[in-house]
């Protein structure tokens, strides 16, 4: 992939996966508010095209990236509240947590800004390194526990709404905590789960998978680019030889 055909594949995805379900106010592509895993998806692919672009080079100060996370979140954040007022004002369509779902495009933009100020984030603390690279494969396993149906039924989603209730303090201070609990617990599973698959080689398993696939369908490329290369050439041939006719 070219860098032009990168920025391409950002701008599509904003385009046809974020625009168009907002104007239409249906969910064309069921992404269920960025819980799919069709939006995990989409989401590597902008990954891996932001890192074809190189972009954490274009603004050297990282900490830049950092005050266009906070610029977006603010936006995600006004944009709701401003949507809660005009829709008590003048009534109709209630359409205010469009902002702060997973495939908003406010949501994105800071995702992206955060991702990008640590990965300008130089740590030379090797001890913190070593802490970082053992925690890191476990953080995304943290949301794939935490977000899964069975886990909603859990008592304790609902003791945690119950924190609605209570003065703003106690509030902030509760949904911190039982935040850090929900991540810890995670992560602990997460990271149990890794050491089983290597254990079990699942991993080494899963590559030579991964390796098969590649090769037979690096193959089936090959020979539809043939096909294509020859068809191509008999077209021209033929395009050639009605010309000579004429």
């Amino acid at each position: 992939m070219t860098i032009k055909q990168a920025y391409a594949v950002i701008i599509s995805v904003i385009f046809v996966y974020i625009a168009l379900p907002y104007f239409a106010k249906v969910d064309l592509f069921k992404l269920e508010k960025g819980y799919s895993a069709t939006w995990i998806i989409f989401l590597y692919v902008i990954g891996a095209a932001l890192k074809k672009i190189k972009i954490e080079k274009l603004i050297r100060n990282k900490y830049w990236y950092l005050v266009l996370y906070v610029l977006t979140a603010v936006m995600a954040w006004g944009g709701k509240f401003i949507s809660e007022y005009h829709t008590k004002l003048n009534g109709g369509f209630k359409n205010d947590e469009v902002f702060l779902q997973y495939n908003s495009i406010f949501i994105l933009l800071s995702g992206m800004f955060l991702v990008l100020f640590f990965a300008n984030l130089n740590i030379n603390n090797d001890k913190f390194k070593k802490v970082i690279r053992f925690l890191a494969p476990a953080a995304f396993g943290v949301y794939i526990i935490h977000v899964n149906p069975l886990m909603f039924q859990l008592p304790f989603w609902g003791k945690l709404m119950q924190l609605s209730q209570k003065p703003l303090y106690l509030m902030v201070l509760g949904v911190l905590l039982n935040s850090l609990i929900v991540f810890v617990l995670c992560l602990a599973a997460d990271l149990v789960r890794i050491q089983l698959f290597r254990l079990l080689h699942i991993n080494k398993f899963l590559d030579l998978i991964s390796d098969w696939l590649s090769k037979y369908m690096n193959l089936f490329c090959e020979k539809v680019k043939k096909c294509s290369d020859g068809n191509s050439v008999n077209n021209k041939k033929l395009s050639q030889g009605k010309l000579k006719d004429r």
